[in-house]
């Protein structure tokens, strides 16, 4: 990505996030943002921008490579040399934080730095999924005084649903239906198999096929889930005939 690449959208989130990540919470630009929240006329159109923002990570393909990019870091392939990878356990071992010299700290710039730990040794779907959370928990402690909690949720929950029924437009997996149909017809025969077994069983069988987070969501969002038994037991994927 390179700026005359950028859409104006991604313009607007580049420059907050470069001023949050590089001059930090009290910036002229997060200073305005905050005012705006305090004052009535222009309280609904700062909260969306908040939503913007949100909306930009959670929609994003690459979230990570973005973040970085709008910082001014070089993004850099995932190491597989046994070098690097000390260097990484160095690193991890020391507490020392990829995000090092950024004039923010809590909770979300802890899950960014746990995102690009797993970025940077190739596991990238997981790193992004991390890095979304990431960012709307950066949101949150940034305006903390200016916006509840309850009210933040809101504006997250609105941002990540506006994604989702922009992913619902684009042609849905061919393995959707089958994988309802086992999801199914295991829990029918194994009521008291655990969703992680049954999320593990499917990850494996569909492997290369269908991630690991798109299975986890359709189990979720199946509704077939059995109530919660005494105990859990094992389970097999029980596939139609």
């Amino acid at each position: 990505m390179n700026n005359s690449e950028m859409s104006i959208p991604a313009i607007i989130v580049a420059t907050f996030i470069n001023e949050l990540f590089v001059d930090g919470p009290d910036s002229e630009v997060i200073s305005l943002l905050r005012k705006g929240l305090a004052s009535d006329d222009s309280e609904k159109s700062v909260r969306g921008i908040v939503n913007k923002i949100i909306n930009y990570f959670e929609f994003s393909k690459k979230p990570i490579e973005d973040l970085l990019y709008f910082i001014g870091v070089e993004t850099n392939e995932a190491v597989n040399d046994g070098e690097s990878i000390n260097t990484l356990l160095y690193m991890d071992k020391n507490k020392t934080p990829f995000l090092s010299d950024i004039p923010l700290s809590g909770d979300g710039v802890t899950i960014l730095n746990a995102a690009l730990g797993l970025y940077f040794v190739g596991m990238k779907n997981n790193a992004n999924d991390l890095a979304r959370i990431g960012i709307k928990v950066v949101m949150e402690e940034v305006f903390r005084d200016e916006i509840s909690l309850r009210e933040f949720n809101n504006i997250a929950q609105k941002a990540i649903s506006e994604a989702q029924r922009e992913k619902a437009k684009k042609p849905r997996s061919p393995y959707y239906s089958e994988v309802i149909e086992v999801i199914r017809l295991t829990w029918a025969k194994y009521p008291c198999g655990a969703k992680t077994a049954l999320l593990d069983a499917l990850a494996a069988h569909y492997h290369g096929k269908v991630s690991r987070n798109a299975l986890d969501n359709w189990i979720t969002l199946s509704g077939l889930r059995p109530p919660k038994p005494e105990k859990y037991t094992r389970l097999e994927l029980v596939f139609p005939h």
